[in-house]
């Protein structure tokens, strides 16, 4: 190739490059504003109360619950006093800021993983600390029937792995990676943003078939917005509480005891849920176990195990919009009193 070749394709490369950039940067723009938009539609159907139904799932692109801790982080790191969450969906589905206040000072931020569980506690609270740790910090700790989830890989390593702005060792520690390629973990972002627009188009592409095919009624809801756990059987199929794992969630509590203030939530578990044979394992564990040992230990924890019924949770899992806000009214009160004493 000669130079004027050499020239011609570099241009060409380079210009290809900056277009690629540039549309990749636009697609993210359009699912923030698809994904805000869907927000707002599917918050007014939760705080009507349409069953099954639950919002918000997005914030700026990312997943809530899933994705969102890569902008949390920063957003701690600029927060004086921070009362950060880490937990599963049903720490931050059911949260109502517009009741929330600051208890203490303090405001919340949320580390919170889908299929939310000890293993994905630790891995939140190694990517806190290797990001964003302030000494004056409070954690609040789900406690809940999901902490005993059982994940071989959690979707927080995976969404970590796609980031790569952090690297979680074999040895479960948690490593900032090469700044140098900040602009590549800001890509990866970006993507990541895209990968939840087109999810959310496929979903409503698979649903408007089987719609035509089967000539149901049901309406279309794309993503997480409608959610059915009301068969307890099943969801409980996903738990399983070992000694090892009791073991680790109290070597979780202990560092983090250690380390920061730290507060426990024991979160609300349906009835039906608690009917089954791991909701009786796990709230006799929980009563039995758990609690005497964040008494003998001088954690303070406030518990709303038995609080609801099941009729209060929107999709068998998650609370509706008013328990929520009642929740959330709550564990503010709750926290502002631990704070002050």
């Amino acid at each position: 190739m000669n130079r004027k070749g050499l020239v011609k394709y570099l241009i060409i490369s380079i210009a290809t490059l900056v277009t690629a950039i540039i549309l990749i940067f636009v697609f993210e723009a359009v699912s923030t504003a698809v994904t805000g938009y869907l927000n707002k539609k599917y918050r007014a159907a939760y705080e009507a109360g349409v069953p099954e139904i639950s919002a918000p799932w997005y914030k700026n692109g990312l997943h809530i619950v899933d994705e969102s801790f890569i902008d949390e982080l920063d957003a701690i790191k600029d927060t004086e006093k921070s009362l950060v969450t880490i937990g599963s969906s049903l720490s931050v589905i059911p949260f109502d800021p517009s009741v929330a206040g600051t208890p203490g000072g303090y405001e919340y931020h949320f580390l919170v993983c889908g299929n939310g569980c000890w293993k994905s506690d630790r891995e939140l609270y190694g990517l806190y600390k290797a990001s964003a740790a302030g000494d004056s910090d409070v954690i609040l700790l789900e406690m809940s029937f999901s902490t005993f989830r059982d994940m071989e890989t959690t979707i927080t390593r995976t969404i970590v792995d796609k980031w790569g702005a952090y690297k979680i060792t074999e040895d479960e520690e948690t490593v900032r990676a090469s700044g140098l390629l900040s602009p590549l973990y800001r890509i990866n972002r970006c993507l990541i943003s895209i990968e939840n627009l087109w999810e959310l188009g496929f979903d409503v592409f698979t649903q408007t078939v089987e719609k035509m095919q089967t000539g149901s009624d049901r309406p279309v809801v794309p993503g997480n917005f409608r959610n059915d756990y009301f068969n307890y059987d099943f969801v409980a199929e996903s738990c399983n509480m070992t000694d090892d794992m009791k073991a680790d969630l109290q070597s979780l509590i202990e560092t983090i005891n250690s380390e920061h203030q730290l507060i426990v939530w024991i979160a609300p578990i349906p009835e039906g849920l608690a009917a089954t044979d791991y909701g009786r394992q796990y709230t006799e564990y929980v009563e039995n176990e758990f609690i005497p040992m964040l008494n003998e230990k001088g954690i303070p924890y406030t518990d709303h195990m038995h609080d609801y019924k099941d009729s209060d949770f929107c999709d068998g899992v998650h609370l509706g919009y008013e328990a929520g806000k009642e929740l959330t009214e709550k564990l503010s009160s709750d926290i502002s009193e631990i704070l002050e004493k």
